[in-house]
């Protein structure tokens, strides 16, 4: 009891950091200046917002959204794992950590460790969660303290994220109208039965509008 005491006794200066797992990946989320993590429910998560974060909690703007399998450390620095999983049972598992805990969908399960030296460390999942399992791995980098606030320096706030996510829908809702609008003059206009060619133009529009690959590349390049 006494071990299990100092293993579950956060430290007050920890840095907490959020780790979602899901069929069969990670993710991680992490305070922003504010040192706070903002709220969360799972009524809330969608492809525009994975996390769940409540929308008008001021601690959630600047939370800092990690969309990779890799997350860096500070050397020295406290943290506390604060682990969820999106579907099913799932373990974060760093060996070298000599710790791991089962992530309970709807629960939110923790521990707490202070790294001690510089390093790559591989995260697995050490319950079995369907069949891409095998699969679902990611890195832990601890760094010193420069290499750790320059990896900071490139994440994306939630707030950002936002709005790069509005931008993009605005685009695309451009997209498609500008194209409607392309096929309706089409079909108010055809090419006279006489032409034996068609026009550039009306080329141009056609691959467009039937090439997926092309929307695609333009809705990523806007």
């Amino acid at each position: 009891l006494v071990v299990w005491n100092k293993y579950v006794t956060v430290p007050e200066n920890v840095l907490k950091v959020e780790v979602m797992a899901y069929q069969w990946g990670w993710k991680y989320r992490l305070p922003g200046e504010d040192n706070i993590l903002g709220k969360t429910s799972i009524k809330y998560m969608d492809d525009e917002n994975p996390f769940g974060l409540i929308p008008g909690d001021k601690n959630a703007k600047d939370d800092l959204l990690v969309d990779s399998d890799e997350l860096h450390l500070e050397l020295g620095q406290p943290v506390k794992f604060e682990l969820r999983s999106v579907d099913v049972l799932h373990n974060f598992y760093v060996p070298q950590f000599r710790g791991k805990m089962d992530m309970v969908p709807g629960i939110i399960t923790f521990y707490w460790l202070t790294p001690t030296r510089v390093g790559d460390f591989e995260v697995l999942c050490a319950e079995y969660c369907g069949t891409g399992h095998y699969a679902m791995r990611g890195r832990v980098i601890v760094d010193e303290t420069n290499e750790y606030n320059d990896w900071i320096a490139h994440q994306i706030t939630y707030e950002r994220f936002l709005a790069k996510s509005n931008f993009n829908k605005n685009n695309e809702i451009t997209f498609v109208k500008y194209f409607k609008s392309a096929r309706t003059v089409s079909y108010l206009c055809p090419p006279s039965k006489k032409t034996k060619s068609k026009s550039f133009n009306e080329i141009s529009f056609r691959i467009l509008l039937e090439s997926p690959l092309i929307i695609f590349i333009f809705l990523y390049l806007h």
